[in-house]
């Protein structure tokens, strides 16, 4: 019943939800997740994705008669269209999904003193808008990079992401340089621990930090073929010539003229066994995400992508779930936030879907409290954390979204 009904709502948004996910699994996988070991889509695991896409995409085909099954025959030539697809990679480019952009990571820090984690050695700017924070010792601060941003709120226990953060940089050098300079600095109080490695299956470099409280980061170079508009959006960020309004001291001290990091690529959640179909069904059902389901060894993988796909079947950013055997903990509160679509219809058809899954939810620590949609069109976004079985209605995975529409203040974007 959940399902339905957010079927017929999805109906009267067909734009962003036409056509079917095309992205290269190799490729995805190596820009999401390289650190780990894949293999290529073959015809036996490309059968059991070929089921997964079918119940998933039933959420929108079933007003054409098509039924909740299918027989052998359709599954062999969803298999053969999927292999085809792989090798082909053939799409059109710049396609954009239901997400425009994975915009924050909301994760408390129990003090100030981890700033310098993102500031000075991964090399994201101070947002100018709560770097009076930092001046009072108190308070959230944002640490920008690119179109994106980390939302750093003091918390007594820090928040810990169940997986990992993936950054973009244009070259790992200078990090590699920050991170050489600590660590072989005896007066510097802080010992990061950093590990610095090649990819098996790209090629590609890659830097693995730990914050200092559990949160696992990988550092590679931005894949060359995703020259998106995510690129050309900025996140404000303090300078050196702020001295007026921040003080002399956190002017220099944190003033810059462009970010080393140059966004977030994708944040990669660690999910139980099984959980996979539910939650891809979910992010294409109730949002109108792009989604694949991919095999990573033996883990199934959902990337949801946010942004645009490249020709090469390349999103700009995604969310991935990777199902595990390691415990899942339990959930402590950080958050994502993500606009929707290019248009606040886009916005609003999301907002219903959300409502009708009874999914909306308002998180007493912030100030926005949409619990309707004139509440969601007066704060221009609104909160969730269950994602849902959509057969079931159970939830299989808790996680605070904070969606916005594109006409919200904060988007970093062209108007």
């Amino acid at each position: 019943m959940i399902k339905k009904m957010i079927t017929t709502t999805l109906l009267t948004a067909p734009r962003l939800l036409l056509w079917r996910s095309t992205i290269s699994t190799t490729q995805a996988l190596q820009f999401a997740s390289s650190h780990t070991e894949t293999r290529r889509i073959t015809r036996s695991s490309a059968n059991n994705i070929a089921n997964n896409n079918f119940r998933r995409h039933h959420c929108r085909q079933s007003h054409h008669g098509i039924g909740s099954t299918a027989s052998n025959s359709n599954d062999n030539q969803r298999t053969n269209t999927i292999i085809e697809e792989e090798e082909n990679d053939d799409h059109d480019a710049n396609i954009l999904g239901g997400i425009s952009l994975l915009e924050h990571v909301n994760i408390n820090i129990p003090d100030h003193s981890n700033l310098d984690f993102y500031t000075k050695i991964l090399g994201m700017g101070l947002d100018p808008r709560r770097a009076a924070n930092v001046v009072q010792g108190s308070g959230t601060v944002w640490a920008n990079c690119g179109a994106s941003q980390f939302h750093l709120p003091y918390g007594d226990t820090a928040q810990v992401i169940p997986g990992s953060i993936g950054l973009a940089f244009s070259s790992l050098q200078p990090l590699k340089d920050r991170l050489t300079v600590a660590d072989a600095d005896a007066s510097s109080p802080e010992k990061y621990q950093f590990e610095i490695g090649t990819d098996e299956r790209s090629g590609r470099e890659y830097v693995k930090l730990h914050d200092g409280y559990g949160n696992v980061i990988y550092a590679r170079e931005r894949a060359v073929d995703l020259n998106t508009d995510v690129d050309t959006m900025k996140q404000p960020i303090l300078s050196g010539k702020n001295v007026e309004e921040f003080g002399e001291a956190i002017a220099s001290e944190y003033g810059r003229d462009e970010t080393d990091c140059i966004g977030i690529d994708y944040v990669e959640f660690r999910c139980p066994r099984g959980t996979v179909p539910p939650i891809s069904e979910f992010y294409e059902c109730a949002l109108g995400a792009v989604v694949d389901v991919v095999q990573d060894g033996a883990d199934d993988v959902a990337i949801v992508c946010c942004g645009k796909i490249s020709a090469s079947g390349r999103p700009t950013q995604c969310l991935i779930f990777r199902e595990s055997d390691e415990p899942t903990p339990p959930y402590d509160g950080h958050h994502v936030a993500m606009y929707v679509g290019d248009t606040k219809d886009d916005f609003e058809h999301v907002y219903k879907n959300c409502e009708k899954a009874g999914v909306v939810w308002v998180n007493p620590r912030f100030s926005d409290k949409a619990t309707s949609l004139e509440g969601a069109k007066r704060y221009k976004q609104f909160r969730f954390k269950d994602i849902l079985d959509l057969e079931t209605g159970k939830t299989v995975f808790t996680l605070e979204h904070e969606m916005r529409s594109v006409e919200h203040s904060a988007w970093p974007g062209k108007r």
